[in-house]
């Protein structure tokens, strides 16, 4: 709250109003979902109050809301835009996306995760790939009657 020194008590009191009353402001716009408008409103009055606590905290709170809002909405878009990728079988990119993603934000479990998830996938990917490749490279030596060369291909797997 605001406090008033000396014979100051009406100004101080009308700062208070208007401090009550940009708060209340600030406060339904974050109840309304309007977290840019309650920052900017909030700005404002701590421009204007600079000592008032409850516009600080307020503030603070708008802040982080917003911050966990636009990180939430970064790592929900990239996780959808590395699954698209993954489901296009186009591994690389997905592995890109994510690292890029981690880089902002390293610690998200989320993030880590599909990270994980892809990378485990394009490694049977791969490996399927081999071994349809050895499946083919067999087959067509057993098709020439080159038995004893056939075999070694399919050895891996």
């Amino acid at each position: 709250m605001l406090r008033g020194k000396g014979g100051a008590g009406r100004a101080t009191e009308g700062a208070e109003r208007l401090v009550g009353s940009g708060s209340a402001a600030a406060r339904q716009q974050v109840q309304q979902g309007d977290l840019t408008g309650a920052l900017a409103t909030l700005e404002k009055l701590a421009a204007q109050y600079p000592e008032s606590s409850d516009v600080e905290k307020m503030l603070g709170f708008v802040r982080l809301e917003l911050d966990t809002e636009t990180r939430r909405d970064f790592i929900g878009k990239n996780l959808g835009e590395a699954k698209a990728a993954a489901g296009r079988r186009e591994f690389e990119q997905a592995v890109q996306l994510l690292d890029a993603a981690l880089g902002r934000y390293p610690g998200d479990p989320d993030l880590q995760r599909v990270r994980r998830s892809i990378a485990a996938e394009q490694r049977e990917a791969i490996r399927r790939s081999d071994a349809e490749q050895a499946t083919a490279a067999a087959n067509s030596l057993r098709s020439q009657g080159r038995f004893p060369e056939a075999l070694p291909p399919l050895d891996d797997f």
